[in-house]
């Protein structure tokens, strides 16, 4: 793939936005208003939103600077024909991912698409198999495993063993959402638009249950047993999604269990989301938010406790794009944080679940009778 230049041959990433809600602006933040935490060079081009041309040009208006003016555009279509366009990004909301990625990689167009990246396996399949026929970048955007804090954790279990073996690992990720408030057309109460806390929350805990357990070379890559029960609501349309999930991943191979609740409903009553403990004694706690963490505290069984801070006052993205700006310059087609094999392995996990939970979306009739 082909990346743009600065006026003073710097290479630069050209990215254009489809999509201009409230996870774009946080992305457009760090990508133009954090210089101070990027390694390369970035530049927003393009802004489209689908039906409106006003609101993509108002977005833009927010992102002018000496070195940028990012052009509006009515239509996903109209911005892809865009040639000063490298690569882009995909937030609209996650039952609409399908069909943006579709477009942008029919025009030749490397993607980063928000997570999850589609409602099922065979969407999320088809999508990697178009990426891989045109040769482009193509991504998921599960921007918390550019994070260090990750890699340092990782580290600590996988290759200095701190815990030990047997590992076990609780993750309780709340946030309250005013569910019960919100209008019955909203999108967070319609299941026919994606609703429910397993997608829009709970890939969260899932993730750091692949990077943290999944991903222990004493696993050797052996897939979970997976048990799933949720707490529902019954949409104005009579269909059922859920507000409070709770899943149990046991792990034959390397003995270790993960304890993961996600709720909408409710507040956290702490920060520390996270705990893993195993045979050492040992104990490792990450404390933030599921989506942005901040602190990493080791515990060890003399009662000794260290500390490692990875805040920062920026959203968080900027890990995940100049990682992407790196495997575009060295012309590399998918992400090793994020490689297209886990993101179909996380999306059949998904499915697992809500075949358990017995919710489904309109987009699992479509590939179950095509």
């Amino acid at each position: 793939m082909a990346i743009g230049k600065t006026s003073t041959n710097v290479p630069v990433l050209r990215w254009g936005f489809l999509g201009a809600g409230n996870i774009a602006t946080d992305f457009a933040n760090d990508l133009i208003k954090a210089p101070q935490y990027h390694k390369h060079q970035h530049a927003l081009v393009a802004v489209a939103t689908q039906n409106s041309r006003e609101r993509a040009a108002a977005f833009a208006e927010r992102y002018k600077n000496e070195n940028s003016s990012p052009k509006a555009y009515g239509s996903y279509e109209e911005l892809l024909q865009d040639n000063n366009v490298d690569i882009v990004y995909i937030s609209n909301h996650h039952p609409q991912h399908y069909g943006t990625v579709k477009l942008a990689l029919h025009a030749g167009k490397g993607v980063l698409c928000e997570k999850p990246l589609t409602i099922n396996y065979p969407e999320s399949l088809e999508l990697v198999k178009l990426a891989r026929e045109k040769k482009v970048f193509f991504a998921e955007g599960f921007w918390i495993r550019f994070f260090p804090i990750v890699k340092k954790a990782q580290q600590l279990l996988h290759e200095e063993r701190v815990c030990g073996k047997n590992l076990r690992l609780f993750i309780d990720f709340c946030q309250d959402s005013k569910f019960r408030e919100l209008p019955k057309d909203s999108r967070m109460l319609n299941v026919s638009l994606g609703a429910g806390v397993l997608l829009d929350m709970g890939v969260y805990p899932l993730t750091w249950s692949q990077v943290l357990l999944f991903d222990d070379p004493i696993n050797q890559k052996n897939d979970p047993t997976v048990s799933s029960n949720a707490l529902t609501f019954t949409d104005h349309n009579g269909d059922v999604g859920d507000y409070s999930t709770a899943v149990t991943l046991v792990f034959p191979k390397s003995q270790a269990i993960a304890v993961l609740c996600t709720s909408m409903d409710r507040d956290p009553v702490t920060q520390d989301f996270l705990r893993i403990d195993g045979d050492s004694g040992a104990q490792l706690i990450i404390s933030g938010k599921c989506f942005r963490p901040q602190i990493l505290t080791l515990k060890r069984p003399d009662g000794k406790s260290e500390t490692m801070d990875f805040s920062f006052d920026a959203t968080g993205f900027f890990y995940e794009q100049d990682a992407v700006f790196e495997y575009i310059m060295n012309d590399l087609n998918e992400a090793s944080e994020i490689p297209h094999a886990e993101t179909l392995r996380m999306m059949r996990l998904t499915d697992q679940i809500r075949h358990q939970l017995k919710i489904s979306y309109p987009a699992d009739i479509q590939f179950t009778t095509n």
